[in-house]
């Protein structure tokens, strides 16, 4: 989470492995541009990444329901165009 707005958003830029099996990252929130780092334990990094991993998720879930939408929009205008013969063998 931002520390500037709250945003849960906030993503790694970069991540070194540090003496101990720590990680010292490198954050960026996308809402405001604040940027940060700090060092975290290998099970912080472990769980951050299982989120950003969901996030994933849902992003391609979203995208795939999206074109899905698009998709089925764009043939129900096409069939009202045939209906209404607004479309001719010559359109192709």
């Amino acid at each position: 989470m931002c520390v500037r707005c709250a945003s849960r958003l906030v993503q790694p830029e970069w991540w070194d492995e540090t003496a101990g099996g720590s990680w010292r990252v490198g954050l960026r929130c996308p809402d405001c541009e604040h940027r940060r780092e700090g060092i975290y334990s290998q099970r912080v990094v472990d769980t951050y990444d299982e989120r950003l991993d969901d996030g994933a998720d849902e992003l391609t879930t979203a995208y795939h329901r999206l074109v899905r939408d698009n998709l089925v929009a764009e043939m129900e205008r096409f069939a009202g165009a045939l209906r209404a013969g607004a479309i001719l063998p010559e359109d192709f």
